[in-house]
């Protein structure tokens, strides 16, 4: 049965294939497209792999955005941030999240396998490496021990007038400027896990 319905297919396709073999028009545009079709997949090579390993990329991805989350979130870090704006102080276990945010991303493991997220990481890493920079050298332990909060100076906190409020100033509106490269950044980095991770 299935010989029959062969027979028929090749004695209806004839006319049409019979010349083909010998058409140089025929091979030249076959080849035409197979060197079309090779220069697009040497151009889209990077896109096709990554439409290849997506799955497991996004997943490796989707953890290590959850890991580091974990440690610090966006309404930890907008909490540390907001004490350093108003009251030029910081909690110390907010200090901690900090630098063990930046400690996790410094692991070559904990790196983002999608470039448009790491893109943005990495200004932010950055910016919080100036910041926690600043903290360590113009940040000191409140006076009083019962409060486990580091501060701007904590001597020079409400001096009137001088050089001593003259230099608390300075510093403070230092602190201002480095902060808001952390603010801004932060939320650059959160947009572009919500566009490749989030969707």
């Amino acid at each position: 049965m299935w010989g029959i319905i062969q027979d028929a297919v090749k004695k209806h396709l004839a006319p049409l294939t019979q010349g083909l073999w010998e058409s140089v028009l025929f091979w030249r545009t076959l080849a035409l497209l197979l060197l079309v079709f090779l220069m697009v997949g040497y151009f889209l090579r990077g896109k096709l792999r990554s439409l290849l390993l997506r799955p497991g990329r996004r997943n490796h991805d989707t953890q290590i955005f959850e890991r580091s989350d974990a440690i610090m979130s966006e309404a930890q870090l907008s909490s540390c941030l907001t004490n350093m704006w108003n009251s030029h102080h910081y909690q110390s276990q907010e200090g901690v999240r900090l630098l063990n945010f930046q400690q996790f991303f410094a692991q070559v493991g904990n790196g983002y396998l999608d470039q448009r997220i790491s893109r943005t990481l990495r200004p932010l890493l950055h910016a919080l490496s100036q910041l926690t920079d600043f903290t360590a050298r113009h940040f000191f332990p409140h006076p009083n021990p019962g409060l486990d909060v580091y501060c701007l100076y904590p001597e020079l906190r409400g001096a009137a007038g001088g050089q001593a409020d003259n230099f608390y100033q300075q510093h403070a509106a230092e602190l201002e400027r480095t902060l808001k490269p952390v603010e801004d950044r932060y939320q650059e980095y959160r947009r572009a896990v919500k566009k490749q991770l989030l969707k």
